[in-house]
C-alpha cells in the first residue's frame, strides 16, 4: 500500500501543519519482529533476561512488571531477534489484548530484556518520532486501523501483514516532535487528575468508616444529648424488654445469660449501654441461619437469599433463587420479614436490610437473619454491624483458611452498643445525610473519570487531525516569531515537575533552598518561554509567588515526587529530599521542557556552582530585562543594570554592576534572552501583555 496525501476538508484543519501524508505503519519501520521462548517455556526459570509478553503491557501504554518472568542468559545470547531498545513501540500479536501498544521509554526498568512471541517490536525508522508512533497506535483510530486485520476468533489475533495494511499519518519529524511535546504535556495533565480521582474512592470509603464509627460510639450525637437530657436511658427500656421477653409456653424469663466481650469495643455514653445481639432481637425469634439444602430452581418457588445477593447494604432482589414451598415450611425460624437485618458469616461479612416484597423469603446458611425489636431498630442495627469496630470484632473470631467465616454463636454473641430509641432515630438521620452527601461525591467523580477517560483521545484526535499543534516554517526566525506570538501556561503541577528534576539533580545539596529552587523553576520556564497563571510578586530577593511554591511542593508531596526538609537546621543540611517516583516525575519535565531540554541540563550544570545568592543574581536580571521587552524599551546592557537596581534598595548592596552584566552573558549563552510575552513580575513590564490569551 503506497503513501496517501491528506486533504485540507479531510483534516478539518483551521491552522494546518505542511501537507499530510498517510503511509503503511511497514514503511515507517526499519525493523518488525516477534520474540521466542525456550521450548517448553519459561515456567519455573527464576533469574536471567526478563521475557516481556502481553501480560506485561498495561492499558495505559505503559509496563507492569510485578511477575517478571525470563529467559535464560545463555538462550538470550543466541536470539537473533526480539531484543528491546529505548524507543521500540511493542504491539501484542494475538490472545484478547490483541492489539495493545506500549512504548519503551528511556526509564525502562531493564538493560537487557527480549519479547516472546506473542508481541510484535516495532522499531521506527530515524526520520520517524518513536513517541509519535506509539501515541498515533495507541488512540481510538490507531488501535481501530490495526484491529481492522484481526483473524480469528477464539484464539484469534494480527500477523505481519497488519504492518503494510495500517495507516499512519505522517508530517515531517520536527513537526511530529513538536505533536509529541503538546500531547505529553496535555496528557501528564491528564494523567495528574486521573490520579487525584483515583485516589477519591479510598477517602470516601475512610469517611463513610469515620462516620459509621463516630455514629455507633456517640461522638456523632454528642450534641443532640446535650440537647435532649431529658430522655432515659438505654438500659431502662432494656430492662422492660427483658421482663417483657416470653417463650411460646407464655412464661416470663430472661433470655439466656452469654458472655459480652467488649475488651476490643469503644467506651460509650452514659446512656448507652453494650449487650449482645442475641439479647435485643424481637422476643419471638432467634438470630439463625437459613436453608442448608435448598434444592435446585423452582419456578413460582420461595425466594432466598444467599450471600452473594447482599451487595451495597440491599438485596439484589432480581437474582434471587427460589425452593419448594416443602423445603421453606421446614425452616419457618428463618422467614423473613420486612426489615430483617441480614448478616452474611461466611467470608465476607456483609450487611443487608430486608426490603419491602420479600416477605415470607428464606435465607441459606451463609446468612443470618436479625430481627429489630421496641429496642433496637433495623436502620441502626445494620448501621452498627457495618461499622469498622463491630466488623473488627467478627473479624477476630474468623476461623477457616479457604472459607473464612464466624459461626451462629459469633453472631449472636456480637456487642451491640445501644442507645435509646429516639437517638438511634437521630444516628440513622445523620447518618444517611452524610452518606448521600458521599454517595454524591462519588457520582460526581466517576463523571469526572468518564470525561478524562474520553479526553485523552479527544487529544489525539486533534493532534492527528492536525488541529492541536499550529504549522512553523523551519527557519529560525519564524521559529523566534511563533515565540512572540505564543507561550504555555505552567501551573503549580508543572512547576511540581520541573522542581523535582531539579531537586535529583542536585541530591544533598545544602544551597538549594527554597528560594533558590524557585529561581532555579523561573529560568526553566523562561527557557520554555512559559508563564504563570497570575504575575510573579516583586520579592526582595527576586522574582518569587509563596502560595505557588507552597502549591508546588504540596503536590510534589502527595506525587511522592519530593519532600521538603523541614528539619534542615544546620548548614550542611539539605532542604529537599529526593521522592520514590522521580522518574515519572522525570517524564513529565521532559515533555514540558520538550526540544529545550539540552538548554535545560547546560543550565542545571552551570547552576550547580550557584549558591541561593546567584540564584536571585541570575533571575533577577531575567525579570528586568524582560520587563524592558514588554514595554518596547531598548534593553542595552545599561538599561538592564538599571532596571536590575530599580527592583529594590537591597540590590545595590549585594550586586555590582559587572555581576549584572556577567548574569545577562551567561543568560545569552543558555538561551534565556527575554521575549517580553512570558513570566511577568507585578510593577514590571505591561501585564496585560501577560494575563492574554494564549493564541
Amino acid at each position: 500500500m503506497s503513501a496517501k496525501s491528506i486533504t485540507k476538508s479531510e483534516r478539518r484543519s483551521a491552522d494546518p501543519l505542511p501537507e499530510w501524508t498517510e503511509s503503511p505503519l511497514r514503511d515507517l519501520l526499519d525493523e518488525l519482529e516477534t520474540g521466542t521462548r525456550p521450548r517448553g517455556g519459561v515456567r519455573g526459570i527464576r533469574s536471567g533476561i526478563p521475557s516481556v509478553g502481553a501480560e506485561h503491557l498495561t492499558d495505559r501504554g505503559g509496563f507492569n512488571f510485578e511477575s517478571v518472568k525470563y529467559v535464560p542468559e545463555a538462550f538470550y545470547a543466541d536470539m537473533r531477534r526480539g531484543h528491546l531498545r529505548p524507543g521500540d513501540v511493542l504491539i501484542v500479536k494475538d490472545g484478547a489484548t490483541s492489539g495493545k501498544v506500549c512504548l519503551v521509554r528511556e526509564d525502562f526498568p531493564f538493560a537487557k530484556a527480549v519479547i516472546n512471541e506473542h508481541v510484535f517490536r516495532c522499531c521506527p525508522r530515524r526520520d520517524i518520532d518513536s513517541q509519535y508512533l506509539f501515541w498515533f497506535l495507541w488512540s481510538k483510530q490507531g488501535q481501530s486501523r490495526i484491529l481492522e486485520n484481526f483473524q480469528g476468533s477464539a484464539q484469534g489475533g494480527i500477523n505481519q501483514r497488519f504492518a503494510s495494511n495500517t495507516l499512519v499519518p505522517i508530517v515531517p519529524l520536527p513537526d511530529q516532535r513538536r505533536i509529541v511535546r503538546v500531547i505529553e504535556q496535555l496528557a501528564a495533565r491528564v494523567d495528574a487528575a486521573r490520579a487525584r480521582l483515583a485516589a477519591v474512592p479510598t477517602i470516601l470509603k475512610r469517611f463513610r468508616q469515620a462516620v459509621l464509627a463516630a455514629a455507633c460510639s456517640g461522638r456523632l450525637t454528642e450534641d443532640w444529648r446535650n440537647n435532649n437530657p431529658e430522655i432515659e436511658p438505654a438500659r431502662t427500656g432494656l430492662n422492660q424488654f427483658d421482663h417483657s421477653r416470653k417463650q411460646p409456653k407464655g412464661k416470663t424469663t430472661k433470655p439466656k445469660a452469654g458472655e459480652l466481650d467488649v475488651e476490643s469495643m469503644p467506651d460509650l455514653p452514659e446512656t448507652w449501654v453494650y449487650r449482645r445481639a442475641d439479647t435485643v432481637v424481637a422476643a419471638d425469634t432467634i438470630i439463625t441461619y437459613g436453608i442448608v439444602l435448598p434444592g435446585p430452581e423452582v419456578p413460582g418457588g420461595v425466594p432466598y437469599v444467599r450471600q452473594q445477593d447482599i451487595q451495597d447494604g440491599g438485596i439484589l432482589v432480581g437474582q434471587l433463587r427460589r425452593t419448594t414451598h416443602d423445603i421453606a415450611a421446614k425452616h419457618g425460624r428463618s422467614v423473613l420479614a420486612e426489615g430483617d437485618v441480614l448478616l452474611c458469616i461466611i467470608r465476607h461479612l456483609r450487611v443487608a436490610t430486608v426490603p419491602r416484597g420479600l416477605d415470607g423469603a428464606n435465607l441459606t446458611q451463609g446468612t443470618v437473619r436479625m430481627r429489630p425489636s421496641e429496642v433496637i431498630s433495623g436502620p441502626y442495627l445494620a448501621r452498627f454491624l457495618a461499622s469498622e469496630h463491630a466488623q473488627a470484632w467478627m473479624k477476630q473470631r474468623h476461623f477457616g483458611m479457604s472459607m473464612p467465616r464466624i459461626n451462629v454463636e459469633h453472631a449472636r454473641a456480637i456487642p451491640v452498643a445501644v442507645p435509646p430509641m429516639a437517638e438511634q432515630t437521630e444516628i440513622v438521620r445523620r447518618v444517611d445525610s452524610l452518606m448521600k452527601l458521599a454517595d454524591a461525591i462519588e457520582r460526581r467523580v466517576a463523571l469526572a473519570q468518564a470525561r478524562a477517560d474520553k479526553l485523552t483521545q479527544s487529544i489525539l484526535a486533534k493532534a492527528f487531525r492536525g488541529e492541536l499543534v499550529p504549522a512553523i516554517e523551519a527557519k529560525p526566525e519564524a521559529v523566534a516569531d511563533l515565540a512572540r506570538a505564543k507561550s504555555v501556561v505552567w501551573r503549580f503541577e508543572d512547576f511540581a515537575a520541573v522542581q523535582a528534576e531539579i531537586v535529583r539533580r542536585f541530591p544533598k545539596d545544602p544551597t538549594l533552598g527554597r528560594k533558590k529552587l524557585f529561581k532555579l523553576t523561573y529560568l526553566a520556564a523562561a527557557l520554555c518561554n512559559a508563564k504563570t497563571e497570575k504575575p510573579l510578586k516583586r520579592d526582595a530577593a527576586g522574582p518569587y509567588d509563596g502560595k505557588l511554591q507552597a502549591d508546588t511542593e504540596s503536590h510534589a508531596a502527595s506525587q511522592r515526587w519530593f519532600t521538603a526538609n523541614k528539619a534542615a537546621r544546620d548548614p550542611g543540611d539539605a532542604h529537599y529530599r529526593p521522592g520514590t517516583q522521580g522518574t515519572q516525575a522525570s517524564a513529565a519535565c521532559k515533555a514540558l521542557v520538550g526540544d529545550q531540554w539540552a538548554r535545560f541540563e547546560a543550565l542545571l550544570t552551570a547552576s550547580k556552582s550557584w549558591d541561593s545568592k546567584a540564584a536571585e543574581l541570575h533571575a533577577t536580571t531575567h525579570a528586568a530585562w524582560n520587563s524592558l521587552v514588554a514595554e518596547g524599551v531598548e534593553a542595552t546592557p545599561d538599561a538592564i543594570v538599571r532596571r536590575f537596581f530599580e527592583w529594590s534598595n537591597e540590590k545595590a548592596k549585594k550586586f555590582s554592576k559587572w555581576q549584572v552584566e556577567s548574569a545577562r552573558e551567561a543568560l545569552v549563552k543558555h538561551g534565556l534572552v527575554p521575549i517580553g510575552r512570558s513570566l511577568v513580575v507585578d510593577g514590571l513590564g505591561e501585564p496585560e501583555l501577560f494575563t492574554a490569551s494564549n493564541t
